[in-house]
């Protein structure tokens, strides 16, 4: 269970590639951490703010999430505080009790400090975020940032939480290997199983509407040898929709960043993505 602590005051980069509002996030974060309650002592403990992240330590896109976080509360917040970062890598670990056993190591490790927010990755990271709270922390706020669409919708959102809702779908892919193959006839989707995917659940429901009017070839799962040699030889009408490898059939696990990086290599269509991180790998572009 990787985990990081970062404390004290430190710099960071300007976050241009924070994909959610640069401010808003961070903004909210700020003002549940200034009005959580604080117990006056004669040496002041530093607030914590506790990430949870769906991903995984090295994701590109989570680092400058952290990063902004943490800078902006550096230019913000006049006392001591603590950021403490943990990783669910829900498409790393499929163990039935992964998600208990990873709770009560998170209470155990964290039980003397003073929790001030919960800052959330993810609609995986902030259903975990919401049983922990009642756990071990009921009244600290949480900050979420995610892609779930059912947010949107004010009524369901948990009580005593704020955040930003960043909503994507499926078509804007399609829309974008339009504009690179005009005549396009076949998406080519390669990646985890969207089940198993981290922010893209709800990719399955916009991939029906899409297959009444192009061809959809799921390759999702395959070994990367066998993704390979199938990417190598695609019709001159097809697109290549490429989404994170995690694991794949074959038990092993991938860094998604070498995985698309081995199919760029051999692909013969180009390759949609998105996900900033990608684009200088080989990808043609996304949204």
């Amino acid at each position: 269970m990787p985990a990081s602590a970062e404390s004290g005051r430190a710099a960071g980069d300007d976050g241009h590639v924070m994909t959610w509002g640069k401010w808003g996030l961070v903004a909210i974060c700020f003002i549940a951490i200034v009005a959580s309650p604080f117990c006056a002592t004669a040496e002041k403990v530093a607030r914590g703010v506790l990430i949870i992240d769906e991903f995984s330590p090295d994701s590109p896109f989570g680092r400058h999430f952290r990063t902004q976080i943490h800078s902006t509360l550096d230019s913000k917040l006049a006392d001591r505080y603590s950021i403490f970062s943990e990783f669910l890598e829900t498409g790393q670990f499929k163990i039935s009790d992964y998600e208990s056993a990873f709770q009560a190591y998170i209470k155990s490790k964290y039980r003397n400090e003073q929790i001030s927010a919960i800052v959330t990755l993810g609609s995986k990271a902030l259903e975990f975020a919401l049983q922990l709270r009642n756990a071990a922390w009921p009244a600290t706020p949480i900050v979420y940032a995610t892609i779930d669409g059912e947010l949107e919708d004010e009524s369901i959102r948990p009580p005593n939480t704020a955040g930003t809702i960043a909503v994507r779908r499926f078509q804007e892919l399609v829309r974008s290997a339009k504009l690179v193959i005009p005549h396009l006839k076949e998406i080519v989707l390669v990646g985890e199983p969207l089940e198993r995917q981290p922010l893209r659940h709800h990719y399955q429901q916009d991939l029906q509407r899409i297959a009444k009017d192009l061809k959809v070839t799921d390759f999702t799962g395959l070994p990367i040898a066998e993704l390979q040699r199938r990417v190598a030889t695609l019709s001159d009408n097809a697109a290549l929709i490429y989404i994170p490898i995690y694991t794949d059939k074959s038990g092993l696990i991938h860094n998604p960043r070498e995985a698309f990086r081995a199919l760029a290599n051999v692909a013969s269509r180009p390759i949609v993505v998105d996900s900033e991180t990608f684009i200088g790998m080989g990808a043609t572009g996304g949204f």
